[in-house]
């Protein structure tokens, strides 16, 4: 009773003043969203609040219309009944989209709708405003009319014009012109509601007949259709089927889970292949009852232990990718365990969103003030795309997930450490916010160590120091402390250095300078507690060697007069003889260098040294390996090496070798039409073969294998036949994945054996 009185007291509010308060509201919100071009500021909860107020303003100015009688009346009022619907429409998109690429057609649609019906609704006020005073034979109101309906019809011409330049031209000032149309389409609509709106003469044109016996007709049967209980009960049942659709969850019991006597482990099922995270723990999937294609397609997540039988329930929206110690990230604010128990909670104001307006305009803006937009394909991008705040795990599967294909050093340059963990060995975790792109550290108790302000942040390889580049420039150590903050930081193995100083991991500093000593020749002199440990006019930058116990006793140092480096102690001796264009030294003394002429050198720091002839091809990050190639022969061979020098697979192949995961690679023989399979182990630096499938290999360009389902089975069983597999192992399931390079098809084969020994390969077929 509350709120129909109160409904019951808003229609008698003027409707001029709805009409002007829906005018700045909108105004207002359009000019938010012009702002979101150059800043990301706009949050979920923001752009809700902005639909609440713009359609509570339309509705007080639907409210506050005569319901009967005035066909104009009736007609502005339909206008508003049908934004309302597309407003309430695109707040259910939102709330609850998919993928679908042509939910991007609907919303633009219903932009573009929007954008006539306002069109319209002034143009209505302005015309009643003519036939008024044509009906009264006054001049000077029709040149009024005149006036303002040239001004608005321009105004919108200039807009939609303006718009397309700015786009298709990739004109970012453009924008500026746009946003001043927009404040000059305010002003003009104000003065139309202010000039134009009189209840009077709209009684006055409707009792006068000036609308002809059609156009009556025509708006008679569009105020039935929008306003008849038909319509009504279509879109009541049509929500609620919608809701009943997008928020139950099944399995539609497509996959179980069986042992090997076809026995269930689980009474739980899953709408896709299980995922096996420890040999008791299992996540499951279960989707809504949409369609994939319809764009309000769904899935929830679940963890169920097969031994304990605890089961978490399908409640998260995000899959939880846990990583090597168990942990994951559940997409609500929490970090879990297997069991799902909660590890710790994360500060809101990290993991708000950016609202999915807000993120079209930041797409909009990439795609207009990129130069090289030409080369790419935009209409693929899914601007809805839900991302939410990511931590370091996220950023290396991301990269490895975009940068799996790249056979070269930029690929490894992505790379800084092996990141299989949320949080570090100091249980320190990076996280990059989505509302603004920011970075910050958080550690294992939920506390923010730095605040999200910073655009990069860079970690030393035993995580004692982070370098955190923003508007400001902070080191911050392990514990969180703040060590200090220079203009211009740089990084190396070990130790952090600045303008002036160096941090090393105990956070003491060092002073060092480079020194014009005879005016027009720098010298590279280091200095520790006021003591100078090295000088030397030969060289003008370098990287520090470390013993482990963290004390300075090597120099990889770039000389004057040239690119290349060389291995020298504090003393100036070289370590090694040659110079380099690249040079690494590892944790137990090991040093790989590669020369002028490409070949690979492997050494210690006791001076000892191997040539070994092989061309430098790549350097893997991850798990220190060099590839290299045998150009002595009349084809080239391709081979591994670890860092001591050793060739890793006894057989040379004729393709460079491929990494599948994190320690499986396979090369490729054409002679004999050939694949095999090689696990690495880090801890004897050395290689394993898994098995070999021949006839298989297919010589291509890109150096990738195409292997049949059939020849991975052969892998991993290669003396019986793949329908005898299933008799030794609990289960076996492969799954798809489209974006394999070329439109070829990856598929990953899992089996778990009766001795649960569990054994996974990626292939190309």
């Amino acid at each position: 009773m509350n709120i129909t009185r109160k409904i019951e007291e808003l229609k008698k509010m003027d409707t001029k003043k709805a009409l002007l308060l829906f005018t700045y509201v909108n105004f207002i919100n359009v000019m938010l969203h012009m702002a979101g071009f150059y800043a990301t500021y706009i949050s979920v909860g923001l752009e809700y609040f902005i639909y609440y107020i713009k359609i509570s303003s339309m509705l007080l100015v639907y409210w506050s219309m005569p319901r009967e009688g005035l066909y104009v009346n009736r007609r502005i009022k339909n206008s508003f009944k049908v934004m309302i619907g597309l407003d309430v429409m695109e707040v259910c998109i939102y709330f609850m989209h998919g993928s679908a690429t042509y939910l991007k057609v609907v919303l633009a649609a219903s932009f573009i709708i929007k954008f006539v019906l306002e069109y319209c609704i002034y143009e209505n006020l302005v015309y009643v405003h003519y036939s008024f005073y044509d009906k009264i034979r006054s001049n000077d109101g029709i040149g009024k009319y005149i006036s303002f309906n040239t001004k608005w019809i321009l105004i919108y011409l200039a807009i939609i014009v303006t718009f397309f330049l700015t786009y298709i031209g990739r004109k970012p000032f453009l924008w500026i012109v746009l946003m001043f149309l927009l404040a000059s389409r305010l002003y003009y609509s104000v003065k139309i509601v202010k000039d134009c709106y009189d209840d009077i003469r709209f009684r006055i044109i409707e009792r006068s007949g000036f609308y002809n016996t059609d156009a009556k007709e025509k708006g008679i049967y569009a105020d039935k259709i929008l306003n008849s209980k038909k319509t009504k009960w279509t879109i009541g049942i049509a929500a609620i089927f919608v809701l009943i659709m997008a928020n139950i969850y099944t399995s539609f019991d497509i996959c179980l889970l069986v042992d090997s006597e076809g026995k269930k482990l689980t009474e739980q099922t899953s709408a896709h292949a299980f995922s096996c995270k420890t040999d008791d723990v299992y996540i499951y999937t279960l989707r809504n009852l949409f369609p994939v294609w319809t764009g309000f397609y769904n899935e929830k997540y679940g963890i169920v232990n097969i031994k304990t039988g605890e089961n978490t329930g399908a409640i998260y929206d995000k899959y939880p990718s846990f990583d090597d110690v168990g942990i994951a990230y559940d997409g609500k604010r929490h970090f879990i365990d297997l069991n799902g128990d909660k590890v710790c909670k994360i500060p809101w104001f990290i993991t708000r969103r950016i609202s999915e307006r807000q993120r079209f305009l930041t797409g909009l803006a990439e795609v207009i003030n990129d130069a090289y937009r030409d080369y790419y394909d935009y209409k693929d991008i899914d601007f809805l795309e839900y991302r939410g705040v990511k931590f370091e795990k996220d950023f290396y599967d991301e990269r490895t997930y975009q940068n799996r294909y790249f056979d070269s050093e930029v690929y490894d340059s992505l790379y800084y450490y092996d990141c299989f963990t949320y949080f570090n060995c100091k249980d320190i975790c990076e996280f990059e916010t989505d509302l603004g792109d920011m970075y910050g550290l958080i550690n294992k108790k939920g506390e923010i160590i730095a605040e999200p302000q910073y655009s990069e942040i860079y970690t030393d390889a035993n995580y004692e120091v982070s370098e955190c580049r923003g508007k400001q420039y902070d080191l911050i150590a392990g514990d969180g402390k703040k060590l200090c903050a220079w203009g211009s930081l740089g990084g190396d193995r070990g130790i952090v250095y600045a303008d002036g100083q160096i941090i090393d991991l105990e956070g003491n500093i060092w002073n060092y300078y480079f020194d014009d000593k005879t005016k027009n020749q720098k010298c590279l002199r280091i200095r520790r507690n006021e003591k100078i440990i090295f000088d030397s006019t030969l060289y003008t930058d370098y990287c520090a060697v470390y013993s482990k116990d963290y004390k300075l006793i090597n120099l990889i140092a770039k000389k004057n007069d040239s690119d290349y480096s060389v291995l020298i102690d504090l003393n100036g001796k070289q370590v090694i003889p040659g110079e380099y264009n690249w040079l690494k030294v590892y944790d137990d003394g090991s040093v790989v260098g590669v020369t002028k002429d490409n070949t690979v050198v492997a050494a210690d720091l006791n001076g000892n040294m191997i040539d070994t002839g092989y061309t430098y091809k790549r350097y893997d990050v991850i798990r220190q390996i060099i590839h290299v190639c045998d150009e002595s022969g009349t084809v080239p061979k391709y081979n591994l090496m670890n860092i001591k020098g050793q060739i890793l697979c006894e057989k040379w192949f004729d393709v460079k070798l491929t990494s599948d995961d994190n320690y499986t690679y396979y090369g490729k023989d054409l002679t004999d039409n050939s694949v095999t399979w090689f696990r690495y182990c880090p801890e004897t630096m050395s290689m394993k073969v898994l098995g070999t499938a021949k006839g298989y290999a297919d010589y291509d360009d890109w150096d990738y294998c195409r292997v049949t389902y059939r020849a991975a089975l052969n892998i991993v069983e290669p003396e019986e036949e793949p329908d005898k597999l299933a008799e030794k192992y609990k289960w076996i399931y492969q799954y798809d994945s489209c974006d394999a390079p070329f439109d070829r098809l990856g598929t990953n084969v899992y089996c778990v054996s009766k001795e649960d020994l569990r054994k996974k390969y990626n292939y190309w077929r």
